[in-house]
């Protein structure tokens, strides 16, 4: 079953595509399991540790989380700041 492109390029089956995407997704997904950005490290095998620091850094960490794969880590770090900082405070002035 193929499905033709909108701009009149090759046919593509469905089949075909999904294959690509899923590739590309491993390949992402890899290359995000190996990144050693900052605020992100490694405490040992199947175990990151990423936190996000303030304006402030020799203040405690906003966000903090820590998880068997980088990009949970980073994942559950950013929660902890949307959810320290939920409902938003209005400024006043």
């Amino acid at each position: 079953m193929a499905a033709a492109v909108a701009h009149g390029g090759p046919q593509v089956s469905d089949d075909r595509r999904r294959a690509l995407l899923r590739a590309a997704l491993r390949l992402l997904h890899r290359w995000l399991d190996t990144w050693n950005g900052i605020g992100l490290s490694q405490i040992a095998d199947g175990e990151w540790r990423c936190y996000f620091m303030g304006e402030n850094t020799l203040l405690a960490p906003q966000g903090y989380g820590v998880a068997p794969t980088p990009w949970r880590a980073v994942q559950r770090a950013a929660w902890a700041v949307i959810l320290m900082r939920w409902p938003p405070r209005r400024r006043l002035g």
